[in-house]
């Protein structure tokens, strides 16, 4: 077996080890908040934690790839992640349960980019199906955290084990990836280390200036960018998708146990059918995706998601009509995120990355806000008031969508 096909195995392990912590918190907020004696209404500030953590560490993180290697990432951002998940099972104060929140976030936001460009390297032209097949896993895991969380209620009386299992999983890979790390060894520039001192220091000075001019053009052109209407509306259309993914999965079971009385065991297995139907949704955009039209997959998509959470709304109360109408909403959200990263892809052919790295950076934000957002509806206004902000960010990415699409139709004319 080949180098890189075993590194591809220990990365779609890792994957899920983070799936599997990201979908356990919505099912655990209410055991959380009991252990660190607070309101459910003070859990939306985890949310925010996270994100605090996640943003930063997604913007360092591209520098240091550059200058230590992924595999050297890697070694860093395990040990953070696992030991945050552990802290989270004995903390018992919310400064704690904050710091930690900020850590898993750091974690995740250097663990998670870090895993893709791992792949894209090794497999290059190849990698895109290395890159699918490893975010499938990420799928996976979330689809069995909500599921061992509800097992850990049944057969302990509490769901906070699962954090120790996807600890469990990230510290199993961490003896390959130090391995990795120390047969890649650190990077060495013969023809560098050949150079005479006042050669490498003009060599370091010339790199400056090229560095500097480079730096100035990029500048002006994302200056240009930036005046784009059609990377806000892109923007702001992540903005509520990201948001309203990291709602549902942070609140779906909070909102059926109150809304339906179901016992949390069960409203957990919901959150698992849910990202079951996200991800199943992921997979059928990508197939159709062959044969149709990006505009044609999103339009069916949030058709899909609007007809989800109209039922949602309309059903307060009702468990089995509620559970349907969550799934079909992840069935129809699946989609929406990859097909957008695809229009601009084939909308902003020379500058693709920019603007993927600066629409994901408002949908982090969104995944930030919205949760906090959806706490305090959920507390001032119970089950109807939380539904209804999720069909307002549901209609919001709707109506953002048709203006994206109007103006690339016209950009394209």
């Amino acid at each position: 077996m080949s180098k890189r096909v075993v590194s591809l195995i220990y990365a779609c392990v890792l994957m899920a080890g983070f799936g599997i912590g990201v979908a356990a918190f919505g099912p655990l907020l209410p055991e959380l908040a009991e252990n660190n004696g607070l309101a459910m209404s003070q859990m939306g500030i985890i949310f925010p934690a996270i994100f605090a953590g996640t943003i930063p560490a997604s913007l360092l993180v591209g520098v240091a790839l550059d200058r230590f290697g992924a595999n050297r990432i890697i070694l860093i951002s395990i040990p953070v992640l696992a030991g945050s998940a552990i802290g989270l099972t004995f903390s018992r104060s919310l400064p704690l349960l904050l710091v930690l929140s900020v850590l898993i976030g750091a974690g995740g936001g250097a663990g998670v980019p870090t895993a893709n460009t791992l792949i894209v390297k090794l497999f290059g032209r190849r990698s895109v199906a290395a890159v699918n097949l490893l975010n499938v896993f990420f799928g996976v895991g979330a689809i069995a955290g909500p599921a061992l969380v509800s097992l850990g209620l049944s057969l302990f009386g509490s769901g906070t084990p699962v954090f120790w299992l996807a600890a469990a999983i990230a510290l199993a890979c961490l003896p390959y990836f130090i391995t990795a790390s120390l047969r890649a060894g650190p990077p060495i520039d013969i023809a560098r280390a050949e150079e005479t001192r006042e050669e490498r220091r003009r060599s370091r000075e010339q790199a400056r200036h090229q560095e500097w001019e480079a730096a100035r053009g990029r500048l002006q052109a994302v200056r240009a960018l930036f005046r784009s209407p059609l990377l806000w509306l892109i923007g702001w259309l992540l903005f509520f998708d990201v948001g309203t993914e990291q709602t549902l999965g942070g609140w779906m079971a909070v909102y059926m146990q109150l809304s339906t009385r179901v016992a949390m065991t069960t409203a957990a297995l919901v959150v698992s059918g849910f990202w079951v139907a996200f991800t199943v949704g992921r997979l059928a955009g990508a197939g159709i995706g062959t044969r149709i039209t990006a505009r044609r997959v999103l339009a069916g998509a949030l058709t899909t998601a609007c007809a989800g959470i109209l039922v949602v709304n309309l059903t307060h109360g009702y468990t089995v009509p509620s559970i349907a109408g969550f799934l079909l909403t992840g069935l129809g959200l699946g989609p929406v995120y990859p097909t957008t990263m695809a229009l601009i892809g084939t909308t902003f052919t020379t500058r693709a990355g920019t603007v993927i790295g600066a629409t994901a950076a408002l949908g982090t934000i969104g995944g930030m806000g919205l949760p906090f957002l959806e706490g305090i509806f959920m507390d001032s206004f119970g089950p109807p008031g939380a539904a209804g902000l999720l069909g307002a960010a549901v209609i919001a990415i709707v109506v953002f969508s048709a203006a994206s699409l109007l103006r690339i139709a016209r950009k394209g004319e």
